[in-house]
């Protein structure tokens, strides 16, 4: 089973996530939940497995964005997501999402915070693009494929 994130990009699920209330998680990944929504209400927690581990997920609104947190078992915050809009994005990774898309919709973009990185996402068309703060590419994904972006000097960017 797996942990569906707001959008598929985070995690693809093979199953769906099992919905938990706080008092069923470990002590850690509440505390973890309940500091990062700072007093916000929690609306719905789920368990599930990321690559075949443990791992806890809860959603809640806050400041008029909806924002969504990948937990483990520890406490340890796997990353945190901020549903934001074109105008709240850098300017160069509106840009680029914009010359990406090249004329097709763009979804909701998202802010996401994980392993002490920011990057931003957006659905363009059945895609889902990553760009860093810069507005480089770093990953398009469609489905199953995943392609590398190419950097500001044209070298391959690693793909999460």
């Amino acid at each position: 089973m797996a942990v569906v994130a707001l959008t598929s990009s985070s995690l693809l699920a093979e199953e769906e996530d099992q919905p938990i209330s706080i008092d069923k998680v470990p002590a850690p990944v509440a505390a973890a939940m309940q500091q990062a929504a700072a007093g916000a209400e929690l609306i719905k927690i789920t368990s599930g497995e990321e690559d075949g581990k443990p791992v806890f997920e809860a959603r809640w609104k806050s400041g008029g964005h909806a924002y969504e947190i990948s937990v483990d078992p520890t406490g340890k915050v796997l990353d945190l997501e901020k549903k934001v809009s074109l105008s709240e994005l850098p300017a160069a990774v509106s840009q680029a999402f914009t010359t990406e898309a090249a004329g097709a919709r763009l979804g909701t973009p998202e802010e996401v915070q994980a392993d002490g990185k920011t990057t931003y996402e957006i659905e363009i068309g059945h895609k889902e693009v990553t760009a860093d703060a810069s507005g480089a590419i770093l990953k398009r994904e469609s489905g199953d494929e995943e392609e590398g972006g190419q950097g500001e000097k044209g070298e391959k960017e690693e793909k999460d």
